[in-house]
Parts: C-alpha cells; structure tokens; sequence
C-alpha cells in the first residue's frame, strides 16, 4: 500500500493526474477488494466477501486494464469502436472468466470453511469445470466471427485459437488445493502464453 501511495505522488508529480483518473475505477474496485469499506448486510466487508463476486471482479478489472484503458488512452476519437472491437472486449473477458473460475475450485476448501459463497460451491467441482470449457469455447466461438467476417489475420488467429485450447487443458487438470505453481505459473499464466504467441503471429502477418 505504502509503495502504491509513492508511486500516485510520482505520476502526480510527473503530470500525469489525467491519466490516473483512468485507473480509478481500477483502484477503488482494489481498495474494497481487500479492505472492509463496503456495507453489507448491516456490516462492514470487502468485496471479495460477497457471495459469488469474487470471479467477475477479477474478469471485470482485468478487461478493462487490458481492453478499455488501451482506448482511453489513444482517445476514442481516434480508434473506430465498432463491432470488431466489442467482440474483442467480449473475447478476453469470456477467456478470463474462463480460466479465473478454477482458482476458485482450488480455494473451494477454504472458502467453505470460511462460509465464502463460490460457484464451485454451489455447483460443484466437476460442473465449474464444464463451465469454464464452455466459456473458452465461446471464446473460440468469437475469436472464429472476428475473423471470417471481419478479417483478421490468420496467424493471430490460429494463435488465439491455440491459446484457448491450452488454456482448457488446463481447466480440466483443476482440483480443490491443487499446487499453487499449477496455477499461479500454469493456468494464471495461459495469460502470458495467448499474448507470446499473439506477438509471434503478428510477425507472420
């Protein structure tokens, strides 16, 4: 907290107060989401601690830092916001719902303990789990679209494609207090992956 606290009075000082009014929503989603700010139910809790929030949280400021602040940033009289652009929003929040709802079959355990309400907890392991499958494939659904009818480049695709398929393997190798390197470095990094082979493909192109 106290280096996030250095480095706004740095931006502030670097005349960059504009662009940090970007990051807000961001910011304030961060601060509730780990202290109790937020009245619930006659308390006081962090937002994580709503039932069944956690999830579209994390989907939620992940696509707008990745997808929504690129537009700001280059101004949106400057970048045509038409459907291709919606369908890549869409995109990327379907594939990180996709792989964010496993983390929540590894804290399935704890949550329970901590009486933390959860999609797994409600539906169980092994229907997360076909769920999570499902949104990739809608993924894949939307990446198909974007590209036959708005032309993309094939190598991009062809790489959006194979990320998503990686990204399911992983899904479906999931388990309640499965390794934290598993996750942390295998499913959380499916990230990294999809953005190298984008990368590679867009030298292909």
């Amino acid at each position: 907290m106290g280096l996030s606290v250095i480095i706004v009075l740095m931006l502030t000082g670097l005349n960059y107060t504009e662009t940090m009014i970007w990051f807000a929503p961001v910011g304030l989603v961060a601060l509730s989401y780990t202290l109790t700010v937020f009245p619930y139910h006659g308390g006081w809790v962090r937002l994580r601690d709503i039932p069944y929030l956690k999830v579209f949280l994390i989907v939620a400021a992940v696509t707008y830092v990745t997808c929504c602040l690129p537009f700001l940033y280059y101004g949106l009289g400057e970048v045509t916001v038409g459907m291709p652009a919606v369908l890549g929003v869409f995109s990327r929040a379907l594939f990180l719902f996709g792989i964010t709802l496993p983390f929540d079959i590894r804290d399935l355990d704890f949550d329970q303990k901590t009486n933390l309400k959860t999609i797994p907890g409600r539906v169980g392991v092994k229907n997360t789990k076909t769920l999570s499958l499902m949104l990739l494939a809608l993924f894949l659904a939307i990446e198909t679209i974007s590209h036959f009818y708005y032309g993309t480049s094939q190598a991009v695709y062809i790489a959006l494609l194979a990320s998503g398929i990686i990204a399911g393997a992983f899904v479906v190798r999931a388990k309640p207090n499965g390794s934290e390197y598993y996750y942390s470095f295998g499913l959380e990094g499916t990230m990294i992956v999809q953005l190298l082979l984008v990368i590679v493909a867009s030298q292909c192109y």
